[in-house]
């Protein structure tokens, strides 16, 4: 995948009577990508579970909190099989957003605020600015601020999106803003969704999975495919492989036994 995961098609079912709702409206693309023309943001510092090669150069960490009290507002803990560890999310929309990360085959890891620094405003005022997330592909690494769509375009931040977009790619990442359009447009969050569904269902075992492995290294085949060449893997287990992270499919379809699998982009650089 060339691009960002979160800037694909996100279309519409058509109603010719229903109102669109606000999440099915066209995605504002609110994107910069490397330059290396501008001076990179000072004062950084890492989340503690960043990876090592993201800007290693960086020695200063957050503390480590174990826990968010009330006072701090509310959070979810997200177990992360691709991580190995907890992730913990500060709104509802981050939490999806999230989500998409751990079942999306072509996110190969992710972090939760992952820096924190400082970039000069339209005022030449220094502020400090936490992206949300951090996430990779094979070839693509994005930090991530992710807003409500309101939030996003009120005059305030539309005014310091580009300042702060611009400082980012100064280090040789793109930056993104993601809204509700992007992470909760159909079917998209409704694939996420039903695969989240599976993640206490029985994975499939050791021997199959090295047959499915050999079988889409040659080339990708549908869900359906695979369960009539292997009849001892059901569907629910191809869907237990999605979400733990080794298969791979397009989640801005919806999920049927047509949807095409391939082996995630994780699986194809350890092979």
């Amino acid at each position: 995948m060339n691009g960002s995961p979160f800037f694909g098609y996100c279309g519409t079912t058509v109603a010719s009577q229903l109102p669109i709702a606000p999440y099915q409206l066209p995605p504002v693309d609110r994107k910069w990508v490397p330059t290396g023309n501008q001076a990179p943001p000072s004062s950084i510092i890492r989340h503690p579970n960043l990876f090592d090669d993201v800007l290693p150069d960086v020695d200063q960490t957050f503390p480590i909190r174990r826990s968010r009290s009330a006072s701090r507002g509310w959070q979810a803990k997200l177990p992360s099989k691709k991580l190995q560890r907890t992730v913990r999310a500060r709104s509802h929309l981050e939490q999806r957003a999230f989500e998409r990360c751990e079942v999306d085959g072509n996110i190969i890891r992710y972090c939760e605020q992952p820096i924190s620094f400082q970039y000069v405003d339209s005022n030449g005022t220094f502020r400090t600015h936490t992206p949300d997330l951090y996430y990779e592909t094979s070839n693509y690494q994005s930090f991530v601020e992710i807003k409500w769509e309101s939030d996003a375009r009120s005059e305030r931040n539309e005014t310091r999106w580009p300042y702060i977009g611009l400082s980012v790619a100064a280090l040789g990442f793109c930056y993104e803003v993601l809204t509700e359009r992007h992470i909760l447009c159909r079917p998209l969050a409704d694939n996420v969704s039903e695969l989240l569904r599976f993640r206490r269902f029985e994975p499939v075992s050791a021997t199959y999975r090295d047959c499915i492995t050999g079988i889409l290294r040659k080339k990708p085949l549908s869900l359906g495919d695979v369960v009539s060449l292997l009849p001892g893997v059901e569907m629910a287990g191809l869907y237990r492989g999605l979400v733990d992270g080794w298969l791979s499919t397009n989640l801005e379809v919806p999920l049927s036994a047509q949807s095409i699998l391939r082996l995630s982009e994780a699986r194809r650089q350890n092979q």
